[in-house]
């Protein structure tokens, strides 16, 4: 490692078994960071430790640790959304430990730069910033700045907002890495450390100067009703009556205390999101409930209600209603929740997930317009539930106005039995929008956990859970705005930019090594003449079918490959079919010289049953070998299209998702199946091919010789992909060449789960693990072109 003057300390890189347990626990003390076990201080060590788990790694591999960090942290933090379904919380943890894997590849990418703590802490800015606005309008939850409410670093919200708390968190923790590193390089020069302290002098003196304050103009006495709910989850409100009528009952109770001297009268009363989900407006009964809690406690309420349009439509929306006048003032929630208010993809999601049709019959709409509500001469700004979690809505609510803000949430829809995780992590967010904005903020939830926050952080009054309970403060009114309402999303801005410009500067670095790279060839053995012969001379060609339980349709195959291509032998390798296949191909090989049988007398896989024939092909000497299936999914016609290629190619592969590729007979789950797992394969490990798991294909017998026969144990579409990725890194062309792919008409297909499974987690631990990051490059004596493609014309730079 360079010491360069004493000034630069690089973050080392790890080995991959050291970096996959690393990037575990980092996301293990993220996910302590935040409540409701808030142990704040771990959170810098849980960003430290990922960058250490992604230095010095290529970009593929960073992604592939920081998409497994991803789930690690986002499957245990959003447990709450199991209650709406598993499709649904899985896909929200999935896309965002996708956004996670981009985080760790740009963390990787840009490990190697002089000011790296720096860049980190930028890059966590952006990525906060990406993932809280896409895919579904963005979700922002675990943001950094969220673990840090209690923190010293909270008081920095007045500043910049969230942003700079999230990259003053990230900057402490990589800052004390950095000095950390610079320790175990056994005393390096004094000066090493002036960046460091630069950095965390200039994080403590903002935190001081920070403008946090707990009093306001005057005092105004709110309260928070939470009525309770009589079942959990999806059910949460199902009974609709018992739910509002909890909420009547509460404020009658808060009205008796008001009668008797022990709780001030409030202002306004707030009820919490969902608190009916019938109309007042429109039915009587609902109505008479309002207007008897409202005429009780002689203030107005807050409703939280779910509202039917005259053209059908549904509402989220919290409802003024005065105790003369009746309804009024009202405000539609503007950023709805997916799988919560409306399905995503309806047409594609909700066929497959029909729990969410059920409880989700009809997406609600989106209001337009900030929530305000002018109550006793005081402006009151109203953000619905999740609202609370995105910077711009309750900034732009604060700037229309707002002098206290109140979020009526109804997270029973979340509570998993008596884990209060949701509700804690919002009401942290509630907390830490109240430094940032300078303003009072009032939490009225279902069941829990509701709270009174001061604009300084601080906890007025806070209910438990499951619990019917009245709130009732004298809060701080505040007009002035923070420094971080002023600056608006400019800290956002400019700390993603100091990403941004790491990224560049990372890839300026990368062109100019590239640039320095000497231009040598790789130093593999060269191809033999022999072995580029062209495949219409006289090449001797075997066809190896794996077949198990295939009695059905050997015969046939058999008797349309011998007519397609007749100069073709062929092996058939059974695994102890019991249906007698073995016998079936014993009898074809009596009949016809150039068929042969292989038997094996167990079943051990696809994998292993092409081991065995290209095995049984070396021995006796077979120039071109081919892979093909029993069940006439792969056409014999098309042989002679595979062997062609072969004129220019070492591998040819039948592809079904090429131009000209098609499969019939397949549902829309198997093509999506497919196709996905192919994208996957290709962002994993670079492997240019468009169909890697595909198993119609031909080799030369030059490529099987060099590849690593005795050491591959991966089955199914696994084992297709594992020895194009070993051709193609050792520099053999690859050509795709378009064929058919026919679903099979008789026998049951070996496709399963665990073939799916075994695919999924080989191909991620390959990315992960491999060292090369480019396919080596053959000596042109090898007597094929330097790139390769489909041979329809397009090319596909599968070559070296």
């Amino acid at each position: 490692m360079r010491h360069d003057g004493g000034v630069h300390v690089p973050l080392p890189t790890l080995s991959i078994r050291a970096a996959l347990p690393v990037a575990i626990v980092s996301s293990a003390l993220l996910w302590l960071a935040f409540s409701p076990t808030g142990w704040w201080p771990l959170a810098f060590a849980g960003v430290a430790l990922l960058s250490l788990a992604t230095a010095g790694r290529r970009k593929r591999s960073g992604f592939m640790i920081g998409l497994l960090a991803g789930l690690a942290f986002y499957l245990p933090l959003l447990d709450w959304l199991l209650n709406v379904g598993v499709h649904a919380w899985l896909m929200v943890v999935l896309s965002q430990a996708i956004a996670t894997g981009f985080l760790g590849l740009a963390l990787a990418w840009t490990s190697r730069l002089r000011w790296w703590p720096l860049a980190h802490a930028g890059l966590w800015v952006g990525f906060e910033a990406l993932r809280g606005r896409v895919p579904f309008g963005g979700f922002t939850w675990g943001r950094l700045a969220f673990s840090q409410t209690r923190s010293p670093l909270a008081p920095l919200a007045a500043i910049g907002g969230a942003p700079l708390v999230t990259f003053a968190t990230a900057a402490v923790g990589l800052t004390l890495l950095y000095c950390l590193l610079a320790v175990r390089r056994r005393g390096p020069a004094v000066r090493t450390y002036a960046g460091p302290a630069a950095v965390l002098t200039g994080i403590a003196l903002l935190t001081v100067i920070a403008p946090v304050s707990s009093t306001g103009e005057r005092t105004f006495t709110i309260a928070a009703i939470q009525g309770n709910v009589p079942s959990l989850g999806l059910d949460a409100t199902s009974e609709d009556l018992v739910v509002v009528r909890n909420h009547a009952e509460a404020t009658t109770k808060l009205a008796a205390q008001v009668a008797a001297g022990t709780a001030p009268a409030p202002a306004l009363v707030v009820w919490p999101e969902s608190s009916t989900d019938i109309d007042p407006r429109r039915d009587e009964l609902v109505r008479s409930i309002v207007v008897g809690a409202a005429s009780a406690v002689q203030a107005p309420i807050l409703v939280g209600a779910v509202l039917d349009t005259d053209d059908g439509r549904i509402l989220n929306a919290g409802l003024m209603w005065d105790p003369r006048t009746g309804p009024g003032q009202m405000y539609v929630k503007q950023h709805l929740v997916p799988f919560g208010e409306y399905v995503p993809l309806r047409a594609l999601v909700g066929k497959r997930v029909s729990m969410l049709e059920d409880y989700i019959p009809r997406n609600f709409v989106s209001g337009t317009q900030p929530g305000l509500f002018d109550v006793a001469g005081t402006r009151i700004g109203d953000v619905i539930c999740f609202e609370i979690a995105y910077d711009g809505l309750v900034r732009e609510t604060v700037k229309a106005g707002a002098q206290i803000l109140v979020v009526q949430t109804n997270n029973a829809t979340y509570m998993r039995g008596l884990n209060p995780a949701q509700t804690e992590q919002q009401l942290e967010m509630g907390r830490l929008r109240a430094i940032e904005h300078g303003r009072s903020v009032v939490v009225a939830a279902t069941s829990g956990v509701s709270a009174i926050i001061g604009p300084d952080g601080r906890t007025l009054a806070r209910s438990g859970i499951f619990t019917q309970e009245q709130l009732v403060a004298a809060v701080p009114v505040r007009s002035s705005l923070t420094i971080a309402d002023r600056v608006g999303a400019w800290p956002e801005v400019l700390l993603s930019l100091v990403g941004a410009v790491a990224i560049g500067a990372a890839a300026r670095r990368g062109r100019r090594r590239t640039a320095n790279r000497s231009t040598g060839r790789s130093p593999v053995d060269s191809v033999t003449r022999e072995a580029v012969m062209t495949a219409n001379d006289a090449s001797r060609v075997l066809v190896v079918i794996p077949t198990y339980n295939e009695a059905d349709n050997i015969a046939i195959i058999v008797g349309r490959l011998r007519t397609a291509v007749s100069h073709a032998d062929v092996l058939i390798v059974d695994d102890g079919s019991p249906d007698g296949t073995g016998e079936l191909a014993d009898q074809l090989a009596a009949a016809d010289g150039s068929i042969h049988v292989l038997h094996r007398t167990v079943k051990s896989g696809l994998g292993a049953a092409y081991v065995a024939g290209f095995g049984w092909a070396a021995t006796r000497g077979y120039d071109i070998v081919v892979e093909m299936d029993a069940d006439g999914s792969h056409q014999p016609e098309e042989l002679p299209a595979l062997l062609a290629a072969l004129d220019n190619a070492d591998v040819a592969l039948g592809s079904r998702w090429v131009p000209g590729g098609a499969v019939k007979n397949w549902p829309v789950s198997r093509k999506i199946l497919s196709k996905g797992g192919n994208r996957y394969t290709r962002l994993a490990l670079g492997l240019p091919l468009q169909d890697a798991t595909g198993g119609y294909r031909a080799y030369r017998r030059a490529v099987l010789d060099e590849l690593p026969l005795d050491t591959v144990s991966s089955q199914g579409y696994c084992f297709q992909v594992d020895l194009a990725w070993q051709a193609w890194r050792r520099g053999f062309r690859i050509v795709e060449v378009p064929i058919t792919f026919i679903e099979r008409e008789r026998g049951e297909s070996k496709m399963s789960k665990a073939i799916v499974g075994e695919a999924l987690w080989r191909v991620t631990w390959w990315a992960i693990s491999s060292k090369r990051a480019k396919p080596a490059v053959r000596p042109v004596e090898s007597g094929l072109p330097a790139h390769s493609g489909t041979v329809d014309g397009t090319p596909s730079n599968v070559g070296a």
